[in-house]
C-alpha cells in the first residue's frame, strides 16, 4: 500500500449575494452566514491525481479541511462533497458562471444534475460553535477511482451545507496556512515473473 497527500490545484467559493464576484482568497466559505439572510456560499476544490500510477487501486480517500473557528454559524449541520460536472476555473467561477463566461445550469451550481453529481460522495458534521481544527470527510474510494481511470472527468468537488440556513463555516484555502488535503491510500498491482 502507498499513500499520497495532495493539496488543491484550484479552489474558490461562490456567494449568492454577489453572484458575479469571484472569491479566490485565503479562505473559503460553506453554508449561509448567520448575519445575512440568503447569504449562501459554496466552495469548489480540485486536486491533481497525476502523481498516482494509472493502474493503481484506490482503497481510501479522505478530504481534510481546516475550519478557522470563525463564529459565523448558529447550528450544527452536515457538509457534503459532490463531484462537479463543470470545468470551472479558480479565477473565473462565480455564483452565476462556472468559468467567467459560461452559466451554471442553475445559479450556484449545486442543485442541478448538469452542474454536479446530485448524490454526494462524502459528508461530515460541522459543529456549532465552530472549532479551529481539521475536519475529515471520508470520500467514496470508488468515485475517486473513477477520476483516476477517466470514467468520470475530474472537475473536482463542490462543498455545500445540507440546509444552508445559519450554518456558515470558514475554511482555509490552498492560499491559507492550513491547506486542504486529499489523502489517498492505494495499491499498485504487481507483475508476476514468468520463469
Amino acid at each position: 500500500m502507498s499513500q499520497v497527500t495532495l493539496n488543491p490545484t484550484a479552489d474558490t467559493y461562490l456567494t449568492a449575494l454577489t453572484p458575479d464576484t469571484n472569491n479566490d482568497a485565503i479562505t473559503f466559505d460553506v453554508g449561509e452566514w448567520n448575519g445575512g439572510v440568503g447569504d449562501v456560499r459554496r466552495t469548489l476544490i480540485k486536486f491533481d491525481l497525476s502523481s498516482i500510477p494509472n493502474s493503481s487501486i484506490i482503497t481510501v480517500a479522505t478530504l481534510r479541511v481546516y475550519d478557522t473557528g470563525s463564529d459565523l454559524t448558529s447550528n450544527t449541520r452536515t457538509m457534503f462533497a459532490n463531484r462537479s460536472k463543470r470545468a470551472w476555473t479558480e479565477t473565473g467561477a462565480t455564483w452565476n458562471k462556472y468559468d467567467g463566461t459560461n452559466n451554471w445550469a442553475t445559479a450556484g451550481g449545486g442543485t442541478n444534475a448538469d452542474d454536479v453529481e446530485l448524490a454526494n460522495i462524502g459528508s461530515v458534521s460541522m459543529p456549532d460553535p465552530p472549532v479551529a481544527q481539521y475536519y475529515e470527510i471520508s470520500l467514496a474510494a470508488s468515485k475517486i477511482q473513477e477520476w483516476l481511470s477517466g470514467i468520470f472527468t475530474n472537475n473536482g468537488l463542490m462543498l455545500s451545507m445540507g440546509t444552508e440556513t445559519d450554518d456558515l463555516h470558514r475554511l482555509d484555502s490552498s492560499e491559507g496556512t492550513n491547506k486542504p488535503e486529499l489523502v489517498i491510500t492505494y495499491s499498485t498491482p504487481g507483475f508476476l515473473a514468468i520463469l
